[in-house]
């Protein structure tokens, strides 16, 4: 079933009596967990809003603990987050959502992994370390972006608040 073909019990049920469609329908629990479409796409709702949140707060813990300035290295991940708010949707308008959490996904894995092996003690390799921290903010500011976007992508527009207070809570 695709999600434009989607309807509540309680339209069927004002259709068959030939109420007016524009009777205000209010979704249940039951309505959002009955279809298997809906259950299947906030299960993988979950696990992006988990990854993104995890990869976030990891990256925003081991801040502290970079060697170099401190608020540089604040300021450099701010204006990544800016930057990865005006590449996303145009990442998401060319390609679609898949491949956008893939390239997102990917950036983050690729250029967060050499941030375990930089050695920080060494002025030289220090500007290596704000580069790779640019580059995984602008990874995990698209994840965030996309998580916003991909609500409206899986889910019908009465359940996104649901999805997202049901990600936010698990993960």
């Amino acid at each position: 079933m695709k999600l434009e073909e989607f309807k509540f019990d309680e339209e069927d049920k004002l259709e068959k009596r030939g109420q007016s469609e524009h009777t205000h329908v209010e979704p249940s629990i039951k309505d959002f967990l009955k279809h298997k479409l809906i259950r299947c796409n906030l299960i993988v709702f979950i696990v992006l809003f988990a990854t993104t949140q995890f990869n976030s707060y990891i990256v925003g813990f081991n801040m502290k603990y970079i060697q170099g300035n401190f608020y540089a290295n604040r300021i450099v991940r701010v204006f990544a987050y800016i930057l990865a708010n005006l590449i996303a949707p145009k990442v998401l308008k060319k390609f679609d959502v898949k491949l956008g959490w893939a390239i997102s996904l990917t950036i983050v894995i690729i250029f967060s992994l050499p941030l375990n092996f930089i050695d920080a003690s060494n002025e030289e390799e220090q500007i290596y370390i704000l580069i790779f921290i640019f580059l995984t903010s602008i990874g995990l500011g698209m994840c965030g972006n996309l998580l916003l976007n991909t609500i409206a992508a899986l889910f019908p527009s009465m359940f996104e608040t649901e999805a997202f207070a049901t990600g936010n809570i698990i993960a």
